[in-house]
């Protein structure tokens, strides 16, 4: 399977343009984790006082794996979709 010379350059480019959504994406990911989170704390009977531990701890127990997940899904698609691109042309 061969790649033209310009596969660098142009996933580059493709990176650029998809920025502004993975930026988008990785806040509005953080905000639902948070909350999910919050409601979570509430019902287990502690009190969901926003502060940063909070975000820290969310962070800890459920971004890591997840977050790993989506950036690996995210990459994969965008080389799918340029492969796909190069080929077509």
């Amino acid at each position: 399977m061969e790649y033209p010379q310009s596969f660098g350059k142009t996933f580059k480019s493709e990176m650029r343009k998809s920025k502004p959504y993975l930026i988008l994406g990785t806040v509005m990911y953080l905000i639902t984790v948070t909350v999910a989170y919050g409601i979570l704390s509430t019902f287990q009977g502690a009190t969901f006082s926003f502060n940063s531990t909070i975000i820290f701890t969310a962070l800890r127990d459920y971004l890591i794996i997840p977050g790993i997940i989506l950036l690996f899904s995210f990459t994969k698609t965008l080389w799918n979709t340029r492969r796909k691109k190069i080929k077509d042309s």
